[in-house]
C-alpha cells in the first residue's frame, strides 16, 4: 500500500505482482481491507497488433481470459480515460486485452494468441483483477502500455536483450505515468 503526496487521501496504490495468481490474491486482499470506488489495473503488455510500438498506450474495450471469459471495464470511467487521452493528444489503441498464464516470449506465440482471441495486447493480470472486482461489484478499468511489440522476442534472461529492455522500461514508465496522472487529475 502506497499513498502519494499531494493526492487525495482516497487514492491508494496497490501492487499485485506479476501473474494471474498474484493479481487475484492481491485484489482479494485489497477488497478485504478497503472499499475503493474504482480499481485501475495499470501496467505493461505485449503488443499483439502489428502497428503497436514500445510505449504505445492501450485502453482495453474488454478483457479476455485464456478460457474465453470476457469482462467489460466500467463504461463511465473508460469514457473519461479516453476523453483525457484526447484532450492531451496522447495517441492510444483500443481493443480487447487478453490475459495469459505465461509470458508471451516469441513473435510466433504472440501471433497465435492474437489470431485465436482477436486481442490487440496481452498481459498477465487484468482478467484476475477484473474477475475479483466484478465478483465484489467494484468498478474496474485497465490501462496498459506496450512493452514488447509483436515482432520482438522477449527474453529477460538474455544479457543481449538487457540494454534494449531497460530503454523500453523507461519509455513505458513515462507513458503510463503521464496517462494515469492526466486521468487522476481530471475527476468526474
Amino acid at each position: 500500500e502506497v499513498r502519494l503526496k499531494n493526492r487525495p487521501p482516497d487514492l491508494l496504490l496497490w501492487q499485485t505482482g506479476i501473474g494471474i495468481a498474484n493479481a487475484h490474491e492481491a485484489t482479494e486482499r485489497l477488497l478485504e481491507q478497503h472499499r475503493p470506488h474504482l480499481i485501475i489495473c495499470a501496467g505493461y503488455a505485449a503488443g499483439l497488433g502489428a502497428s503497436l510500438k514500445v510505449g504505445d498506450l492501450v485502453v482495453p474495450t474488454e478483457v479476455i481470459s485464456e478460457a474465453g471469459d470476457r469482462m467489460a471495464p466500467d463504461a463511465a470511467s473508460r469514457a473519461r480515460l479516453v476523453e483525457t487521452r484526447g484532450r492531451n493528444g496522447t495517441p492510444y489503441k483500443e481493443g480487447p486485452l487478453l490475459t495469459v498464464w505465461n509470458l508471451l516470449k516469441t513473435p510466433a506465440e504472440k501471433e497465435i494468441v492474437a489470431t485465436r482471441h482477436g486481442a490487440v495486447a496481452g498481459d498477465m493480470e487484468t482478467a484476475a483483477v477484473a474477475a475479483v472486482a466484478v465478483k465484489n461489484q467494484v468498478p474496474w478499468l485497465s490501462l496498459r502500455v506496450v512493452f514488447d511489440p509483436l515482432g520482438e522476442e522477449l527474453n529477460p534472461r538474455s544479457l543481449w536483450h538487457l540494454p534494449k529492455m531497460i530503454l523500453w522500461h523507461f519509455r513505458c514508465q513515462k507513458t503510463l505515468t503521464r496517462a494515469l496522472s492526466s486521468f487522476l487529475s481530471h475527476p468526474s
